[in-house]
């Protein structure tokens, strides 16, 4: 995996601003139509050591902008315009290290989610400081998202376990599908006389097969694609006994 940076460029916080030096804005304007906008020119005026003005074409939709100078520098903070003027808010000293101990936080929230790998090849890391390789992922590896975290490198990461709950590492999240559920909510037919009816998406434990049921109608309630294949989860009637998770193919309807 390449980090899009190594081929693009990065930029980088800069301190202070002054009249006359050169900056250039890039930012999306409303009357762009979704189009990066870019313009350079002089900064025209300092109201204070926070906040500079400058004679750029922007709209509503440029506030949040970066000015950045010829050494690939964020100095300035795009906030908003006037008649004949633009301004923003300038990263002084005292702001520049405010925002490098947010780049530097790891700010992670909980999931509780089940994962499948659709990527194979990505490096599964022991930390976040990517310090050890645990191993790759694999088609179909079937884990636990415990949390995601989002790296200062701009990445979001998921934290692993296995099936049996064991820490298993971390890895960037574009390796992982995460498995959401599709509300079908209604009733099909169980056409296989013996698929297995899982009691997780792990396949980690069978509640028996489907040969009882064959040709019965049942209550399909939600379905799961976990990037291999889909099941769904099946009940014996709406509010009934729950059968298990059956393979879409198991039933039709």
């Amino acid at each position: 995996m390449t980090q899009i940076g190594n081929q693009t460029g990065t930029l980088t916080f800069g301190t202070g601003a002054s009249v006359g030096q050169r900056v250039t804005l890039a930012g999306y304007s409303q009357d762009l139509k979704g189009q990066l906008g870019v313009a350079t020119g002089p900064i025209t005026s300092m109201w204070s050591p926070m906040l500079a003005q400058y004679q750029l074409p922007t709209s509503p939709g440029a506030s949040g902008s970066g000015l950045f100078t010829a050494q690939n520098r964020v100095v300035i903070v795009h906030t908003s315009a006037g008649v004949g003027y633009n301004q923003g808010v300038v990263i002084t000293a005292a702001v520049y290290k405010v925002l490098v101990a947010w780049r530097n936080t790891l700010a992670s929230t909980a999931m509780g989610k089940t994962g499948v790998a659709t990527k194979a090849g990505w490096t599964i890391w022991q930390d976040l400081k990517f310090s050890e390789k645990v191993r790759v992922t694999t088609l179909g590896l079937r884990v636990r998202l415990v949390s995601q975290t989002l790296h200062p490198n701009g990445a979001i990461y998921y934290r692993l376990n296995t099936a049996a709950g064991q820490f298993l590492g971390y890895v960037n999240a574009g390796a992982i599908r995460v498995v959401t559920p599709t509300t079908i909510a209604r009733t099909m037919v169980v056409v296989s006389r013996n698929a297995s009816r899982w009691q997780n998406l792990f396949y980690t434990k069978a509640l028996g097969s489907t040969a009882r049921y064959y040709g019965r109608t049942v209550y399909v309630a939600t379905r799961y694609n976990n990037g291999v294949a889909k099941y769904y989860s099946v009940y014996t009637k709406r509010g009934g006994t729950w059968l298990g998770y059956l393979n879409t193919v198991a039933l039709r309807g």
